[in-house]
């Protein structure tokens, strides 16, 4: 009958979603741009020399040292660069194109100035904008002013958002020669465009890479026929940037290499400072370009088998990956040296990068290593779900679970893991199939029994999620998830003293405390960004909340601190799983006072 089950469920999950092509051939971080230069102006007067070839020049770069694909690229120049064709770029085909996971690079060499604040929001009491082909010297609604920009920004779905200025700070003055707008002051204001962006711009996952500070001019060379700023943003592209010799040049290096050439030549050639600028919100390092493998390959086997043994002795994570990439770019198709790479990247988050391993994984046909490595590790289509869970592609997830049970139908663990797909598609029913089937195939495992926990809790069935809730305590009384909830069971709804004793014990032995003291803390105001002592402090609740998941407390604090601090979070996730986890012992106050 178990078999019969199985085979049904399995059946069940392929008529899901088989639909799909059978082989995932698009990579999951794609790549789009939209990159702009205006030397020629409708208005004469204003033209500057090389922001066109700046932009033609950047677009070569990101061909060839991007991974970008022709078509992803949007280059409008000169006359193309209207105002309207701007917004319809981003608000239309960039906003359209570039999914949650992309990286989208937006690109701008031209003339930046000021014009008068009109909504009360500058110190300086003006704004900063960009000046696109068609601008008006006698109607400020033809420039692109900070706020616009920031909300054009603001909508776009890819949470990797890099932006690229190359003109007087984004908005002060023009390059060399100063424009301004009829009646409106056209020197080098104190304010900050870039700032503003990320004031007026409420999210993380973007970054500004400005030409120059605010009192700075940024300046254009005859001598390299481009802005100074892109020559050596393009000149950086170059070993000399690869701090880590990788191959990669990740955002931190293209700054600090263009920076520092930036500013020593324009010290030297102009007497006057021109120093680019970054603010970073992208919580992980950016990769931007793949310099070419060097010449020099490791081809030996024995100088591939001397780095490995210094790989396995290595404890620094950063220069064992260093090894590894040096070995992975003399033998991409190394099948052992793909699967560490990939569990590096995974445990460091890095979703992007171990999935991409993993794919050269799927590629490689080595029966030999793959059997080898299938003793130890979890069967390549699990890992490949797992990724795709912890980056919200259910789909794609439930995908290779499915592949993954038609290869090992008796693999209890993964039917665990592909009912959390369903759960997250909101398909409970077949969940509960699943569940149950894991426990029939292993009865002694903790996981399948917390879920249908949660189930049941989640519909108030609370006689049967007591009952499996002992079953997980007979399991392991030590688990402290199963001990949290048995506990609060006794206290809150069997009003036992036995339950106050198990809830000290908890506390005392999880760890709950010392997470409370590290939550509390008052942090420095030692300021990279925009409150970023508040963003701090929410992203260390968040840490918390993701180490004691169940612990309701938690999720209290973090909905308190957002709305007491006015923060643009969005909160539906936490109150739904605070509402879920306190339903033994609900604060009716703070639901009253926070959440209705």
């Amino acid at each position: 009958m178990k078999a019969i089950l199985t085979l049904t469920l399995i059946i069940l999950v392929n008529i899901t979603i088989w639909g799909q092509s059978e082989t995932i051939t698009a990579t999951v971080y794609n790549r789009y741009a939209l990159v702009i230069g205006v030397s020629s102006y409708e208005e004469s007067s204003n033209d500057l020399r090389y922001a066109k070839k700046d932009a033609s020049d950047f677009q070569d770069a990101l061909l060839k040292f991007g991974r970008f694909n022709k078509d992803n690229i949007k280059l409008l120049m000169d006359k193309d660069a209207t105002r309207e064709n701007i917004r319809k770029n981003l608000e239309g085909w960039l906003k359209t194109k570039a999914k949650k996971n992309d990286l989208a690079i937006i690109f701008f060499s031209g003339h930046g100035t000021q014009v008068i604040d009109t909504d009360g929001d500058e110190d300086d009491g003006l704004d900063e904008c960009l000046l696109p082909y068609d601008f008006d010297n006698e109607d400020y609604s033809t420039v692109i002013i900070d706020d616009v920009f920031a909300y054009w920004i603001k909508n776009l779905q890819s949470e990797k958002v890099l932006i690229i200025f190359d003109n007087c700070y984004s908005g002060g003055a023009a390059k060399q020669k100063g424009v301004s707008l009829k009646g409106v002051k056209g020197n080098i204001g104190k304010d900050d465009f870039t700032k503003d962006i990320v004031r007026e711009v409420p999210r993380k996952g973007t970054a500004l890479f400005s030409a120059s500070k605010a009192d700075q001019v940024s300046f254009e060379s005859k001598e390299f026929q481009n802005g100074i700023f892109t020559h050596f943003l393009l000149k950086s592209i170059s070993s000399i940037s690869d701090n880590n010799f990788n191959n990669i040049i990740n955002l931190n290096e293209l700054y600090y290499s263009t920076r520092q050439k930036t500013l020593e030549y324009t010290k030297d050639k102009f007497k006057k400072e021109q120093e680019p600028t970054l603010i970073n919100l992208i919580e992980n390092d950016l990769d931007i370009f793949y310099l070419p493998v060097s010449e020099k390959e490791i081809t030996d086997s024995k100088e591939i088998e001397a780095l490995m043994y210094k790989v396995r002795n290595e404890k620094s994570i950063a220069k064992k990956i260093e090894m590894l990439e040096e070995i992975y770019y003399s033998d991409p198709n190394n099948y052992r040296i793909n699967s560490e790479l990939a569990e590096i990247y995974e445990s460091k988050n890095e979703y992007l990068k171990a999935i991409e391993h993993y794919q050269n994984i799927i590629s490689i046909k080595n029966e030999k290593e793959v059997f080898i490595l299938s003793l130890w590790l979890p069967p390549i289509d699990v890992r490949f779900a797992k990724l795709y869970m912890k980056l919200g592609q259910t789909d794609l997830a439930m995908l290779y679970y499915s592949k993954a049970i038609e290869k090992k139908p008796s693999n209890a663990s993964t039917y665990n893991e592909i009912a959390q797909a369903y759960l997250s598609n909101k398909d409970t029913l077949t969940a509960v199939q699943l569940l149950n089937i894991s426990i029939n195939m292993t009865p002694y495992q903790i996981e399948p029994y917390l879920t249908l926990f949660y189930i049941h809790m989640a519909n108030e069935d609370y006689e049967v999620s007591f009952d499996i809730i002992n079953k997980s305590y007979l399991i392991n009384p030590f688990d402290f998830e199963t001990l949290y909830w048995y506990a609060m069971k006794e206290k809150f709804f069997n009003h036992k003293l036995i339950g106050d004793s198990l809830l000290l014990s908890f506390k005392e032995k999880c760890g709950i405390n010392k997470s409370w003291t590290e939550i509390n803390k008052t942090y420095s105001s030692n300021l990279r960004f925009l409150n970023q002592e508040t963003e701090y402090q929410l992203l260390v609740i968040k840490n918390t909340i993701n180490n004691y998941p169940y612990y309701d407390e938690f999720y209290k604090y973090l909905i308190k601190f957002v709305k007491d601090n006015n923060l643009s979070e969005n909160l539906d996730g936490y109150i739904k799983k605070y509402l879920l986890y306190s339903k033994l012992n609900p604060d009716h106050t703070f639901i009253e006072n926070y959440i209705k």
